[in-house]
């Protein structure tokens, strides 16, 4: 167990080797993002002193380690096509087993959308009627940018600061999480260059459009780094129906398929369309 103060515990342990008198990670070694004060090698610590984790530092562990929590084997989501019964709606109806949980995510993000206000009925119903059992059965909802946004907005609640994040219905309608106010684009070109890191979001280049206006949207992980130092794979915390509720790709905790039997995997950065952050 990390101590009070230690932001160090969560995630993989950097593999370490001795290069020209510096400490770097060695090929293939699992980080969490880049080698920082707040991920992976700690020189304060080295040097005997213990300072305090950031905000930053631990928002992006809060953020793993609340998605982390909700996967499929933990919590039994599965949106599958057999149903249950939610009480909580009104009137009472019968809804897909894991709905619930569905449900919860987006009441956390698009709080708007629950309420009676007739500007938002028709987003509320349709999400509803994807809900519904059959037959005949409606299309599974797309929520894999609800499940990064519940994620994120949990995470602030928890630590009690970071910033302020907009709702799901504040985005653009074609937009994805990357469209969320209080998100911001990540450049990863150029002298400006910046590195995503565990906590952080990518959006999948597939499929292009008109087919969908975004790919698949998650929460980054963790990172395998070649012997060059780049990026080699990127490992996803996921969020969605066809994966039968929440999966990831790390090699850390035990892997749940979904109920349909696909697997994300690891990604190759060229899968990746962009990446996003909120910090």
């Amino acid at each position: 167990m990390p101590g009070k103060g230690d932001d160090s515990g969560l995630l993989p342990r950097v593999q370490l080797v001795q290069r020209g008198g510096r400490v770097n990670p060695g090929a293939g070694a699992m980080v969490p993002g880049p080698l920082s004060p707040s991920w992976g090698l700690r020189p304060d610590l080295e040097r005997g002193k213990r300072r305090r984790p950031s905000i930053e530092s631990l928002l992006r562990q809060k953020i793993i380690e609340l998605a982390l929590n909700q996967r499929t084997e933990l919590t039994g989501i599965a949106l599958a096509q057999t149903s249950g019964m939610n009480n909580s709606l009104s009137p009472p109806r019968p809804i897909r087993k894991g709905g619930d949980k569905v449900l919860g995510y987006l009441e956390k993000v698009w709080p708007e959308v629950f309420s009676p206000d007739p500007a938002h009925q028709a987003a509320r119903n349709e999400f509803l009627f994807q809900m519904k059992p059959g037959p005949p059965y409606a299309p599974e909802p797309d929520w894999c940018g609800v499940f990064v946004l519940w994620a994120m907005k949990t995470a602030i609640e928890t630590v009690g600061s970071g910033p302020t994040l907009g709702t799901w219905g504040a985005r653009n309608h074609n937009g994805g999480v990357n469209d969320v106010p209080g998100f911001r684009t990540l450049t990863t070109w150029g002298p400006k260059a910046e590195q995503p890191k565990s906590g952080d979001v990518a959006v999948k280049r597939d499929p292009p459009p008109p087919a969908k206006p975004l790919g698949h949207q998650f929460l980054i992980h963790s990172f395998e780094y070649g012997p060059d130092g780049k990026i080699k794979s990127v490992f996803s915390i996921d969020g969605n129906s066809d994966q039968g509720g929440v999966t990831t790709s790390a090699p850390g905790p035990p892997f749940q398929p979904g109920f349909d039997g696909k697997t994300r995997g690891r990604l190759d950065p060229s899968e990746i369309l962009l990446y996003c952050t909120i910090f």
